[in-house]
């Protein structure tokens, strides 16, 4: 099965194999250096600004089982700065 999103206006395509499991191209982007820049920044070195600077322009995140997060860079640095990274515990780890 074939979907089709884009990011930052490049056309991306997921596809999913027998094992329902999803794999991502977008073009010019590695996901997982990514991902792991995005959680050093976010929960190791608890940057907001840096934090922010992986993702898309326009972000969004909703944390759902407490409906908090925020829509759009200034709202979601907002929540990030005040409400979550440096809030989480100083032992806090990714496992």
């Amino acid at each position: 099965m074939l979907h089709f999103y884009s990011v930052n206006n490049e056309p991306t395509i997921i596809t999913t194999d027998t094992n329902s499991t999803m794999k991502v191209s977008i073009p010019g982007y590695d996901l997982a250096a990514l991902w792991d820049k995005h959680c050093e920044h976010e929960f190791n070195r608890r940057d907001v600004a840096a934090t922010m600077l992986t993702m898309v322009s326009d972000p969004y995140v909703n944390h759902i089982p407490t409906m908090t997060g925020g829509v759009g860079a200034k709202d979601l640095s907002r929540f990030y700065e005040h409400h979550f990274i440096n809030n989480n515990p100083e032992d806090f780890q990714i496992i």
